[in-house]
């Protein structure tokens, strides 16, 4: 005599949905990990597309690029940190509208704690860059610290 028990079916439907729970979880990972980006933080968005949508652009000498930027979240925000060499810094600070000022006063301390977190050095041979909200509608944060020859430039918007 077959067992028929309702139990059966309820056991496999639910291997079946927690299958495809997983299948759809990993796939969807897949989806959402970009080059370059941090592997701690939140990224929905590829680095062309953020920086596009702040209006910033990195120059070609930028090596060793790292990022985060989460249109998920409120103000859409994006950092990247990178290498370059420190004679090409005024370009970069030009091509994007920055501002250097006299001194870290008036800059963004969340900016700082955050470039700090990513293993930037901050000291005395540090600069310091804001560009207003202008045509972007984005205030934007930039530091960069001397290294000899190189900087380790940290920018957040």
């Amino acid at each position: 005599m077959r067992d028929r028990s309702p139990w059966r079916w309820w056991v496999l439907l639910g291997v079946i949905l927690v299958g495809g729970v997983l299948v759809w979880y990993w796939s969807a990972d897949e989806d959402h990990h970009f080059p370059n980006q941090y592997d701690d933080a939140p990224v929905d968005v590829s680095l062309e597309e953020a920086l596009s949508d702040h209006g910033l652009v990195l120059p070609d000498s930028a090596e060793g690029v790292r990022y985060t930027a989460s249109q998920g979240l409120d103000g859409y925000p994006m950092s990247a940190r990178f290498t370059m060499p420190c004679d090409r810094v005024p370009e970069f600070v030009s091509d994007n509208g920055y501002a250097e000022l006299d001194s870290d006063e008036g800059f963004d301390p969340g900016t700082v704690l955050d470039a700090e977190d990513r293993g930037v050095p901050i000291g005395a041979d540090t600069s310091y860059y804001m560009r207003e909200g202008g045509g972007y509608g984005l205030e934007s944060y930039a530091l960069a610290t001397a290294d000899d020859a190189d900087c380790t430039v940290f920018l957040t918007a």
